[in-house]
Parts: C-alpha cells; structure tokens; sequence
C-alpha cells in the first residue's frame, strides 16, 4: 500500500494492507491519530520525497503536527520502520519529525531503522501533561541513525512524562541534543536500555525547572547499559530545588567510553538543584560540578 501527503482523519495501517512504502511525506495534523497495528511493516522509498517538503526535501519523513502516532506491536509480532533499498543505509529516509504541541507518541515493540533521526523536534515541541500529552518509547530497537535519537530541543509542562524503558539503541551520534526543557513537575525516564556504538555527547543539554505539589521536574536515569566512542554528558542544568526530591537520579548505570568523557552538572548555583549518583559504574568519564 503507498503511503504519501496529510492523513485528514483518524486513521489506522493494519496488517490488511500491509507492507506500506512510503513514497512521500506523511502528516498528521492536529486532533488526528495515526495508529499503526501490530505485524505491520512500513518501509519508506530509499531517498525520496514526492512530497517535497517537510525538513529534508528528498527524504520521506512521518510529521506529527499536533496529532498523535500510536505504533504499539507485541512481543510476537512487532512493528517495522525501515528503508526499502536491497543495501539499505543510514539516512535512506528521514525519521519521525515532531512540530508545536504534539499529543501522544507511543511506540513499543518496534523495529525502526536507517533514517537521519529518530526524533527531530522543531521549533521547540511541547508536550503538556494537562492535555495528557506524553512521548513513550519501549521494548523496541532504534538502529542505523547518521544522526541522533534526539535532536534540536523539546519542551516537557505541567507533568508531561517522556520515557524510554526496556529499548536497544545501536549506532547513532547523540541520544539527546540541544535546547531540552522540563517544567512543572515533570518526568523524563531511561530505564533499562542498551546503548551501544554511539557517538559523541550522550546528552547534550537539558534543563530541570520548577517545583509541584508532586515534586521537582527531573530526570530518572537507571539500569542502562552505555557504551559509546564518547560518553558525555553536558548542560545539565539544574535549576530548581526540593528539599524532598532529587532533580536528577542516576542509579545502577554502567557507562563505558571509548575515550575520555565527561558527566558535567550545573544550575544558577547547585544548592538550587539535587543529584543522586549511586551504584554506576563509569569507565572512562568523569565528573564534573
């Protein structure tokens, strides 16, 4: 089934007509979802966009523009992203590109290879808790990316909760990149994931603000399995403060650098933030406060 242009309803790739090629972009707009069945593949056209629009004018891209994606496999019959070519390649199409307020990304169970990004937010992409907004990644495999998993900045209000549990990701640049923003009480967990062959940063800014009746906003990060040509991770800024709650919880990490890397912390001054580090194990990387 060839897939290209805006959906302009609710709409759902079931096995019925799957393989899907994806020849051009794919939209989804605001109020819409795209739901995506468990066996389903979905391959995108090697370099291609019939569209010619989106972020990359000649590679297909999925855009969610304030709607939402739902890509739920299960353990036996999961979900495939990937590039059509016979010798497929990173960056053979774009990856999943998330503009303004988007609503529920939620993707377990899947396969998803050879694009540019896994996530490419643009123009600081919200997601409010309040309106039940959430991005969740688990029990799948993200492989092949040129570039990084995260990329250019999200904006997580009022007790918006990304998470990423129980994943592979294999041979990409960054985990998370620039301009990354936690407000209201909000949650960003990686738990229990393999990280392997990575590149250089392994986060590369993100900031904790604000203090709720449910805690601070903070990052949750345990039981994960990094290993990377680097491993750092710089810009962490811990700008707000509970006298009950850590901002920032890493626990039962193993972090292995090929070179020297580096865990950098900071905020306005760091009695306005709380870390607990305990029960990594780090080779090669450093501390610094």
């Amino acid at each position: 089934t060839l897939k290209s242009g805006p959906i302009s309803d609710n709409e759902t790739w079931g096995t019925d007509g799957s393989p899907y090629l994806v020849t051009g972009d794919v939209t989804i707009g605001s109020a819409y979802t795209l739901t995506v069945s468990p066996g389903v593949e979905v391959f995108f056209k090697e370099i291609s966009d019939d569209q010619s629009d989106g972020n990359d004018l000649n590679r297909s891209e999925i855009i969610i523009n304030g709607g939402s994606l739902i890509a739920v496999g299960t353990e036996s019959d999961s979900i495939w992203f990937t590039s059509n070519a016979e010798e497929p390649t990173s960056s053979d199409w774009y990856g999943f590109s998330c503009k303004g307020q988007v609503g529920m990304i939620d993707i377990q169970y899947a396969s998803v290879s050879y694009m540019t990004y896994g996530f490419r937010f643009q123009s600081a992409t919200y997601f409010y808790g309040e309106d039940g907004d959430y991005l969740n990644v688990s029990h799948s495999h993200f492989r092949d990316i040129a570039s990084h998993i995260m990329e250019n900045g999200f904006r997580l209000l009022s007790g918006a909760l990304m998470t990423f549990e129980h994943n592979i990701f294999s041979r990409y640049n960054y985990f998370l990149s620039s301009n990354n923003y936690m407000y209201g009480g909000s949650i960003l967990t990686i738990d229990d994931n393999v990280m392997e062959d990575g590149g250089y940063y392994f986060i590369n800014e993100l900031r904790t603000y604000d203090v709720t009746e449910d805690g601070p906003s903070k990052m949750i990060m345990t039981n994960n399995d990094i290993n990377s040509s680097y491993a750092s991770f710089d810009y962490i800024h811990i700008n707000n403060y509970s006298e009950d709650e850590y901002s920032v919880i890493m626990k039962d990490n193993n972090i292995t650098a090929d070179n020297y890397s580096k865990m950098r912390f900071n905020g306005i001054s760091m009695t306005e933030g709380s870390v607990l580090l305990e029960g990594n194990v780090y080779t090669n990387v450093g501390l610094e406060f």
